[in-house]
């Protein structure tokens, strides 16, 4: 903000500026690459193990031999490891739709949160949707 102006707060300063690391680019690369090839393969192998030395400070915990399924309930758990309490899980949970599932293991939770899929998607900026010829995301 202006100099002298406490009125005036940045998006950092209100605690909504993700910021991604290099094990957020790691994870996201194992998820993605196990659902797309419909196996983990060496790389993805590689990217989880790295993020799970540096969490554990050996190699005595590294994965391998799992199915499709078993490694990308390993990816979503390690992401939800590395990320506790940076304000990713929700993103995460839309992103692998996965929300009713997680809200139904905690019906306390499930009463609280306002889940209808018409809430998981922002609007598209009316101005970007204009120039590109776009629909806007359904509820917008």
């Amino acid at each position: 903000g202006i100099e002298g102006d406490n009125t005036s707060k940045s998006s950092l300063s209100e605690g909504i500026t993700p910021i991604y690391r290099y094990a957020d680019a790691l994870l996201f690369y194992a998820e993605a690459s196990n659902k797309a090839e419909g196996a983990p393969n060496t790389l993805a192998y590689s990217c989880i193990n790295q993020v799970r030395d540096r969490a554990f400070g050996d190699q005595n915990h590294r994965l391998a031999g799992l199915s499709p399924e078993a490694f990308d309930k390993a990816v979503f758990d390690e992401f939800g490891w590395e990320n506790a309490f940076e304000f990713k899980r929700w993103f995460q949970l839309v992103r692998t739709e996965r929300v009713d599932e997680m809200l139904a293991k905690n019906a306390a939770v499930g009463a609280r949160v306002n889940a209808d899929k018409a809430n998981y998607l922002f609007p598209v900026p009316v101005r970007q949707a204009g120039l590109r010829g776009w629909q806007n995301n359904p509820g917008y």
